[in-house]
């Protein structure tokens, strides 16, 4: 955790220091104060590029159409392989990253992130939850859950 909030920290300084782009954090439910009243999706609604490293936000983002890039500077940025299957893009360097947010936020990368959800999501199901459950995708020590 704290490996990662050392990370970030530098990425969001070079953020908020580039006009025209506003940041918003979101800890983990397990390590911040708790997430914001509106829930994730609401937060993923009002961003245009998800930041992260392994967390699944980064597919939740891709479900809503949000592009994401990995978090520059942490050891193992790819913990989940999001950026080996080409799910999220990898950021370099702290310095690129602005750049690398505003191509992503345009046209381009929305058209990336809809090919991506469609490869996770197959084709964003209404409740990603419960298609997973009734896939048999979730198990227990005693069985598959239907």
């Amino acid at each position: 955790l704290e490996e990662f909030r050392d990370a970030l920290r530098p990425c969001l300084a070079a953020l908020s220091r580039e006009p025209g782009l506003t940041v918003e954090v979101r800890p983990h439910p397990a390590h911040g104060k708790g997430p914001p009243e509106d829930g994730l999706e609401a937060s993923l609604l009002r961003c245009d590029v998800v930041l992260g490293s392994g967390s699944s936000a980064i597919l939740e983002g891709l479900r809503v159409g949000r592009p994401a890039v990995l978090l520059p500077g942490a050891t193992g940025a790819d913990p989940a392989g999001y950026g080996r299957e080409g799910l999220a893009s990898a950021c370099e360097d702290v310095a690129s990253l602005p750049a690398l947010c505003r191509k992503l936020a345009g046209p381009e990368g929305r058209a990336d992130a809809a090919i991506a959800a469609e490869r996770v999501w197959g084709g964003s199901p209404d409740d990603p939850v419960g298609e997973v459950l009734r896939a048999g995708l979730i198990t227990k020590h005693y069985g598959t859950i239907r």
